[in-house]
């Protein structure tokens, strides 16, 4: 409410003002802001109509003194009243309408009056252009000085025409309006009703019937004729008008915006605008819908100018729908995400003002359609406001969930692996990748496939969400192409490339699983591999199959794990041979070793040192490395430590250290107990 009462003392202070420029009237007086305050709501309600109605009243005034074109009807404090019944005029009118011979000397009666009043020069020119012009030349003639702003000779011409064509039914429709609208409504309605009698249908003469006995007071005969102009056009634009402006006086406020609309629909005008608001008593217009209609009518309602400015070319890339798709899409497109980027920078700063060009802009005065498009643009921004993010909060939750499951499902997963002791290197190892693959990666692409079906499908709806908005508003923004609007358009254009980039950004880029990237083979390639190597897994060996001798140049060790041969030369380099049977794989090596006792064994130690290569059970290179160990006793293995490493190329260094004291183990051995 106190913003309410600051916008009325603004109202004051500025009409006080403009009164001061133009004339000496006193100004309203200003409101006791003291008292302002101490009434109540209702009070306060009743003071601010009181107050719109003397400030539109004084514009009224004003509008005349300076001859300013003013519409009393739109401003907010004005009260619609019926006009008052000139009982005068219409008690002139006759009650059987006259036949075209009365009107013809009736009208010669009127040329004679009029000619008397008229300047000379307008006379002696009408009677030298109607003596040599054809009677169409003379009606255009008269409808353009009219608009001239010369409706004595505007009068005189079609007296003439009339006269010239008594038969002429146009012609004397013509006259009998320009009649109306000076005023002489009782010398129009006789023409009219002869004009009816000869064609009942006409909604041309039954309009102006009805605007005739409008103007003159007479509502129920107005409503008379405008409702059967109105049955045989309901879309008639004055017709509507004027029953609108009937409803209006009856207070039936929803049949007098149910007409205004109809008239909306035809034609726009700033005070039927105003009009139309007041009817619907602060409820919500849908103006957008109604200039739908019209532009249905129109036949201009299919004009793409979303596809003339070239948006469509901007379609966003199809989405990947398998993961092996998602690793070059972003490479795939980049001219596009460029290009996308480039557009939204050029469309923000397009339609910028200097300076000057904003000062010169502030001083036009505005268009017609001002106030309709300001309407219409807040309509259409509360319309589309909600509807043109990509993503809601809901949906974004559904996408969030869905990840969720996608990597619970992922993790709980279990790979295939090899039997427990056994390692696996080269092929047989990406034998395991792949398998591993096959099991994760189709959950991969539903992932994929199901997330970004979801963004596609809510990119399509948005994105022609976007083409209506942008279009409406264009075709909106024509009715009054200010440079405030048309930047308002290229901000939106600017806002769809933002809307384009956040869809791009949106697609899932889930890469295939690591273990698909780690293997080249194919899942018969696999299977094949891992079904040799686990032949030796499958092997019941009996623990009685060992065997351990030496002969002149090797020592020779088998059981069911493995199989080795180790020869020694000058007993300081050792070579040899293992393979396992359970892998398949085959270790060759080459080494040194030392061993020495000091003192009787009271200090005792060794030292082993091997170069190994690895190749797997197909006899392909697999790993290499070193390993070793050392260790030493004292007092016959009282105390002692032994250590050991391997360091090889594809496991890593893993090293291992042991106290030892032989005495304590076989204490515990003796007493039944295993050391740990």
């Amino acid at each position: 409410m106190k913003a309410k009462i600051v916008l009325l003392l603004f109202a004051v202070l500025i009409l006080g003002e403009l009164q001061a420029q133009q004339r000496p009237t006193k100004p309203p007086a200003m409101p006791d802001i003291n008292a302002l305050m101490k009434m109540t709501p209702e009070e306060r309600e009743k003071y601010a109509e009181q107050m719109k109605k003397q400030l539109t009243e004084q514009a009224a005034d004003m509008s005349k003194e300076m001859n300013i074109a003013f519409d009393p009807s739109s401003m907010p404090g004005y009260n619609f009243t019926p006009p008052v019944k000139d009982l005068k005029k219409l008690a002139v009118i006759p009650v059987t309408p006259p036949s075209r011979q009365q009107l013809l000397s009736q009208v010669s009666k009127m040329e004679i009056s009029l000619k008397k009043i008229a300047p000379s020069t307008v006379v002696q020119q009408v009677e030298q252009f109607s003596a040599s012009k054809s009677i169409k030349e003379i009606q255009q003639a008269s409808v353009g000085t009219w608009y001239g702003g010369e409706p004595q000779a505007a009068l005189l011409l079609n007296m003439k025409a009339v006269q010239k064509q008594p038969n002429d039914g146009l012609a004397w429709n013509n006259l009998a309006s320009q009649l109306s609208l000076t005023k002489m409504e009782e010398q129009a309605i006789p023409i009219l009703q002869n004009l009816l009698e000869e064609n009942p249908n006409s909604s041309v003469v039954l309009n102006n019937l009805g605007q005739a006995f409008l103007s003159l007071g007479e509502l129920n005969r107005a409503n008379q004729y405008l409702q059967r102009c109105l049955e045989i056009d309901d879309l008639h634009p004055e017709a509507n008008r004027s029953m609108g402006m009937l409803k209006l006086y009856a207070k039936d406020l929803a049949a007098a915006a149910r007409h205004f609309e109809k008239e909306m629909l035809v034609a726009h005008r700033r005070s039927s605008l105003a009009q139309l608001r007041k009817a619907v008593e602060g409820k919500k217009l849908n103006l957008n819908a109604l200039r739908k209609k019209k532009m249905q009518l129109d036949g201009v309602d299919k004009r793409n100018f979303f596809e003339e400015i070239k948006l469509g070319e901007f379609e966003l890339p199809e989405l990947p729908k398998k993961s092996d798709e998602t690793v070059n899409w972003t490479r795939q497109h980049a001219d596009y995400f460029q290009s996308i980027q480039q557009e939204m920078l050029f469309w923000a700063q397009a339609g910028k003002l200097s300076e000057k060009e904003l000062v010169a802009e502030g001083k036009k005065h505005h268009g017609i359609y001002f106030d309709l498009v300001d309407i219409l643009l807040s309509e259409l921004g509360d319309e589309y406001s909600d509807l043109l993010g990509l993503i809601t909060e809901d949906e974004s939750n559904h996408l969030m969930n869905l990840t969720t499951a996608y990597y619970k499902t992922i993790n709980e997963i279990k790979c295939p692996e090899p039997p427990v002791g056994h390692s696996v290197s080269g092929p047989t190892f990406e034998a395991y990748q792949r398998k591993c693959c096959d099991m994760k990666k189709p959950i991969t692409d539903k992932y994929v496939n199901e997330y970004n079906g979801f963004i596609s499908a809510r990119y399509q709806v948005v994105n022609a969400r976007w083409k209506e908005y942008i279009n409406a508003m264009i075709s909106i923004v024509q009715l009054d192409p200010s440079a405030g609007n048309k930047l308002m358009v290229y901000r939106a254009v600017s806002a769809y490339f933002t809307f384009l980039m956040s869809s791009a950004q949106a697609v899932m880029l889930t890469a295939p699983p690591m273990e698909c990237e780690m293997t080249s083979l194919t899942a018969e390639e696999a299977d094949e591999l891992l079904k040799t190597s686990n032949r030796a897994y499958e092997i019941k060996c009996p623990s009685w199959l060992k065997a351990n001798f030496s002969v002149s140049v090797a020592k020779i060790k088998a059981d069911c794990e493995s199989f080795s041969v180790e020869a020694d030369v000058y007993k300081l380099i050792s070579v040899g041979m293992q393979k396992k049977f359970s892998t398949g794989t085959s270790t060759l090596y080459v080494g040194a070793s030392l061993s020495g006792k000091l003192a009787q064994n009271v200090l005792s130690g060794s030292v082993s040192q091997q170069f190994y290569i690895v190749f797997d059970n197909n006899n392909e290179f697999a790993d290499l490395g070193m390993r070793g160990s050392g260790g030493f006793n004292i007092a016959n293995g009282m105390f002692g430590e032994t250590i050991s490493y391997d360091f090889s190329m594809n496991n890593g260094f893993n090293g291992n250290w042991v106290a030892a004291s032989d005495w304590v183990k076989k204490l515990e051995s003796a007493m039944g107990f295993i050391a740990k």
